[in-house]
């Protein structure tokens, strides 16, 4: 959505300057004198630009000192100076998309010390975790991703004993007549502590993590049958 500046002129939150008004805005420095081995501009030019453009006179100054020192009119990507490369290259990414699809709680710390055995970027060392979480948020390749609460999962659940004994359970309550079975319903408390709560996940999906630990918890059962009692 389009909006006007108090100078007059039309924007978008967030777009830069278009390209063909930041060069009508060096070439009306040039010009008017300003000199772009020295970056010096006549007095009151900056002033006279920005009423002629509509342009804020700090923006004004700032494309100026941009194409002095950089010799592009072209506007940064946010967040990341003009000329810079990324300390995270995409195969980073995927390492760290890799990290957090297998642990969704993994730490920004943690992180790190996969890359520095995994990856052979040789600025990994130097990367904060403002970086690593920016990334997590923003950079994924299958879209941002958030900070949800896990849904944590037993190992033991997944075991082939397991499965078969789920599946005998399954098939016998099948062939058995409703009203002769009693249903139990349990409720607990957790005596463990130390789980990690959090993780990472795309946005619109939930964190799965398989837990280390088995839990231990103090359970207590009610068996109603089929007429609540």
């Amino acid at each position: 959505m389009a909006h006007t500046s108090k100078l007059g002129r039309h924007f978008d939150y967030g777009a830069p300057i278009g390209d063909d008004l930041r060069i009508l805005i060096v070439s009306k420095i040039e010009k008017a004198g300003g000199n772009k081995e020295t970056m010096s501009i006549p007095y009151g030019v900056i002033t006279k630009t920005a009423k002629e453009t509509n342009v804020h006179r700090e923006t004004v100054k700032s494309i100026w000192d941009q194409y002095c020192i950089i010799g592009t009119v072209k506007p940064s990507v946010r967040g990341r100076k003009v000329g810079t490369h990324r300390k995270l290259s995409d195969d980073d990414v995927l390492l760290i998309k890799e990290y957090k699809e297998e642990q969704p709680s993994v730490t920004y710390k943690e992180i790190k010390d996969k890359l520095i055995h995994d990856s052979v970027n040789p600025d990994i060392a130097t990367v904060s975790d403002t970086l690593l979480s920016n990334t997590v948020r923003k950079r994924m390749p299958d879209g941002p991703w958030s900070r949800k609460k896990l849904s944590l999962i037993n190992k033991r659940r997944f075991t082939d004993d397991n499965m078969a004994y789920t599946q005998i359970y399954v098939d016998y309550i099948w062939s058995k007549d409703p009203s002769k079975l009693k249903f139990m319903d349990e409720s607990g408390v957790e005596e463990s502590v130390g789980q990690r709560r959090y993780g990472h996940a795309a946005v619109g999906q939930r964190a799965y993590e398989i837990t280390k630990f088995e839990k231990k918890s103090l359970t207590y059962h009610k068996s109603p049958g089929w007429l609540g009692c």
